[in-house]
């Protein structure tokens, strides 16, 4: 037995990223395995050609001659890293298992085409009524899709046993009849035809638009319904984990089930942090990519619609609701189930959050060919850790995040490093107040009942509007006085509170600049410098864990910082507009790409040495347990 082959038999690879990034492409890629394989194939052709080696040799040359360019020099280390990969490539597909490369592919929007399939018409339950009142509200904005699947209702009348074969799944009872293994897979080839089917088949722009604004908008909502109420196969988990629950039986179905096992899976698309958590938390060998590409390379890849909808498509997925349709579906759900705001605010999509949780950050504003290598790359690194180090970007990023971890805001946490020319850090910090003050995370709401500096410091009206605000009058939740609280939100709606007669709603105003205590992770980066000796920043690279905002991109194109490397699915500061083109030389803006906290040790330290690893496959029975 190989204990390495052991250790990677399993795994799981997630897709997350906004509408246009390319997680479908990136997922039914590695979902496809002729696909995969061909792909594979055509780059080792490229190995035996010998193009690489023979580049290498003639830099060489001028490298041990003292005559090699800088340019030279790095095209040197880059043929070098790529000879590398595709080293590794030719070991995991030829010297060790092709079948490796032999991935299931799975995807929400089919387990939610399930979830609506089950419990809305196969499986009667006491429940029927909730359903209608579902139903009903559906119909309203989509009674074509639901049409759609409708048509297909006599065909389900053979699929009625189908709701005992997931109960099996779920009492984890593996042995099953042919027939039962027939029926279950059928069923399966039943939903993804019928997914297809609910997909537009026009370029119509009209006709397109409004069927793609509806499958999608339906898929949305229907998400949102089943973590809010859950499913008839979901009893002892929170409603907000049914879909995540579904795809888990689903891969124990493959694992365990079925004719054909297999034990590698990629899942298409997450969009809810909850569901990543769940696989997080139960699958040491789970990997979120997120992907990233510029809004304008999405918008070319949806030519047929327009740059607002698209927009809109963005705000839903961030959880900001500005869509009237989407607006009044989620009250009417409210109504049915009787939700609070915050209930209804962990169901809702949040794809920043996913990528915030993300392994693996990959680019794809490049052609298919080079997103497809990116992909391999990080493939194989979950094969073989170690198999490669990572580069300086990857390096540094991974600092920020350690640098982000110490701060004290409550809100949230951003890190960043500054680094110079020669790759030396000469700067870091985090969002955080100045060395001589308390942060939030300290500063409970309690201490503006009880200590009297608190009180005569802040004035009487103010600790009475924090204790009224958070609520310590209530009974319900008087232990929250034992909890921080975010100085600038209540100190903001206070000030604003004080004057009624203030045009612009107060909920505009909680985000005003001027009641935040804390500096900029950014901010603080750029002063450690002057406090430790004024190191000169021109030319240097700043990397921040979040896009930088319009008050620190003056700081930033002031200083003479030229590069900055930022981590944010949806870049929406006007500092690249205002700030960074508008400057005599030109500010290069990218973002990460790589290996995130999560993973990055566990991706990047190799389970040997190479010296060791080398020694140990001479020996042929060595090598089998080790590879």
């Amino acid at each position: 037995m190989s204990l390495n082959k052991e250790r990677k038999k399993f795994f799981i690879i997630g897709f997350t990223g906004p509408i246009g990034v390319g997680c479908s492409t990136a997922a039914k890629f590695l979902g496809t395995k002729l696909e995969l394989i061909k792909f594979v194939e055509e780059l080792l052709l490229e190995r035996e050609r010998k193009e690489i080696n023979e580049k290498i040799n003639g830099l060489y040359k001028k490298y041990f001659n003292h005559e090699i360019s800088e340019e030279e020099f790095f095209e040197l280390k880059s043929l070098l890293k790529r000879r590398l990969f595709l080293s590794e490539l030719h070991f995991q597909f030829k010297d060790c298992c092709s079948e490796r490369f032999n991935l299931k592919y799975l995807s929400f929007s089919q387990t939610i085409l399930i979830e609506f399939v089950e419990n809305f018409i196969i499986n009667k339950t006491n429940k029927t009524d909730i359903y209608e009142k579902f139903l009903n509200i559906l119909k309203k904005d989509h009674k074509n899709v639901i049409e759609k699947i409708y048509k297909s209702k006599e065909k389900l009348s053979k699929f009625n046993k189908i709701p005992d074969l997931w109960k099996k799944l779920k009492e984890k009872k593996y042995k099953w009849e042919d027939n039962d293994k027939e029926l279950f897979e059928e069923y399966l080839n039943y939903i993804q035809n019928l997914y297809q089917k609910l997909k537009p088949s026009t370029t119509n722009k009209e006709i397109f638009t409004k069927e793609f604004f509806d499958t999608r908008n339906f898929f949305q909502k229907l998400g949102l319904i089943f973590r809010l109420y859950g499913s008839y196969i979901l009893e002892d988990l929170d409603p907000v984990f049914t879909l995540a629950f579904r795809l888990n039986l689903l891969i124990k179905y493959f694992r365990n089930v079925a004719e054909n096992k297999i034990d590698r899976f990629v899942i298409e698309s997450f969009r809810n942090p909850f569901e990543v958590d769940f696989f997080r938390r139960r699958y040491y060998e789970f990997y979120l990519f997120s992907i990233f590409a510029k809004f304008d390379t999405r918008r070319k890849r949806y030519p047929l619609i327009e740059e607002k909808e698209l927009k809109n498509l963005d705000y839903i997925d961030q959880k900001k609701i500005v869509d009237d349709e989407f607006k009044t579906f989620i009250e009417n759900i409210k109504k049915v189930l009787n939700k609070e705001d915050s209930e209804i605010k962990i169901a809702l999509p949040d794809t920043k959050s996913c990528v915030d949780m993300s392994d693996i950050a990959i680019n794809n504003n490049d052609n298919i060919k080079i997103f497809y290598e990116k992909i391999l790359k990080y493939f194989l690194l979950i094969l073989n850790p170690g198999a490669f180090i990572p580069d300086k970007d990857e390096v540094y990023m991974n600092a920020a995040y350690l640098f982000s971890l110490m701060s004290t805001c409550i809100s949230r946490k951003v890190g960043a490093i500054i680094v110079n020319k020669k790759g030396y850090v000469i700067g870091v910090g985090c969002n955080d107040v100045g060395p001589n003050q308390i942060g939030c995370i300290y500063r409970f709401v309690k201490d503006f009942k009880e200590n009297e500096d608190f009180i005569k410091n802040y004035g009487e009206d103010f600790s009475n509007f924090i204790l009224e605000k958070i609520g310590y009058y209530s009974e319900e939740q008087v232990e929250l006085i034992d909890r921080p609280f975010c100085f600038s939100d209540i100190f903001s709606e206070f000030k604003y509170s004080e004057n009624k007669n203030k045009s612009k709603d107060i909920k505009q105003k909680i985000k005003d600049f001027r009641f935040i205590r804390s500096l900029h992770a950014e901010e603080n980066a750029i002063l450690q410098t002057a406090e430790t000796g004024g190191f000169s920043l021109e030319g240097s690279t700043i990397y921040i864990t979040t896009f930088p905002c319009e008050l620190c991109a003056k700081k930033i194109a002031r200083v003479g910082i030229t590069r900055i490397v930022y981590v944010e699915p949806y870049p929406k500061s006007l500092a690249e507009e205002l700030f960074f083109n508008d400057n005599r030389e030109k500010i290069i803006i990218e973002q990460f790409e790589g290996v995130k906290p999560h993973s990055f040790f566990k991706l990047y330290k190799p389970l040997y040495d190479k010296k060791d690893f080398f020694e140990f496959i001479k020996n042929p029975r060595v090598k089998n347990l080790i590879v």
